[in-house]
């Protein structure tokens, strides 16, 4: 309801008031159009499949190749592709199934009277670079930036867990989300996922944390 109230708002560049990971599909009964878009870095999936007078979509591939009307056939050039390295914007595209495609990080996609429009919609212009006279500007905000993106995930879900790896990402967006959730009053699980840890490191973390 929130995306439907904001493409009635916003029109179709309410896409770029959305944070975090997501994807959209929302039909207009009135113009008769499927609209579907997936977030700029393309954490989340979206895929679909077109033949004839039927537009099907899904999060999840698999839900595709058990159509009735669809036959599996191995994307050949595909495979190629990526056991090649050989990367292009064609890669992002396709999928290992003929037929079945990947909507890409930042595009949108849609599909009204049989036509399919495929457009990219971010970056949507050219970012100048910023540059601060003091070096703790630039830490500044980064972590506003940083704390930002944290939230926007945490927010989605009543529990969250964080799996540490040993190195300074995980540790960086766990010692984050521990301090948002501190205040929510939720549970932060942390795990380590490397049996070499020191038991100095795991305590040094579970104090920084909390947890």
């Amino acid at each position: 309801m929130a995306y439907a109230k904001s493409l009635l708002e916003m029109g179709k560049q309410f896409i770029h008031h959305l944070n975090g990971d997501w994807s959209v599909a929302i039909f207009d009964f009135k113009e008769r159009e499927l609209f579907l878009a997936r977030d700029p870095l393309g954490y989340t999936s979206l895929y679909y499949y077109s033949r004839e007078n039927s537009f099907y979509f899904s999060s999840s591939i698999k839900s595709l190749l058990h159509l009735k009307n669809y036959r599996k056939q191995l994307n050949e050039l595909h495979l190629i592709r990526n056991l090649t390295l050989w990367n292009d914007n064609q890669t992002l595209h396709e999928t290992y199934y003929k037929n079945i495609y990947s909507l890409p990080p930042a595009h949108t996609l849609s599909v009204k009277n049989k036509i399919l429009t495929l457009q990219k919609y971010w970056p949507d212009k050219e970012y100048p670079v910023i540059k601060y006279k003091q070096l703790q500007q630039y830490v500044d905000e980064m972590q506003e930036i940083f704390t930002c993106a944290v939230k926007s995930r945490v927010n989605s879900s009543p529990s969250v867990a964080s799996m540490l790896s040993g190195g300074l990402d995980s540790s960086a967006v766990s010692y984050i989300a521990a301090d948002l959730l501190k205040e929510q009053k939720n549970i932060l699980q942390l795990s380590a996922t490397y049996h070499y840890l020191k038991k100095r490191y795991l305590l040094y973390r579970k104090t920084r944390t909390g947890f």
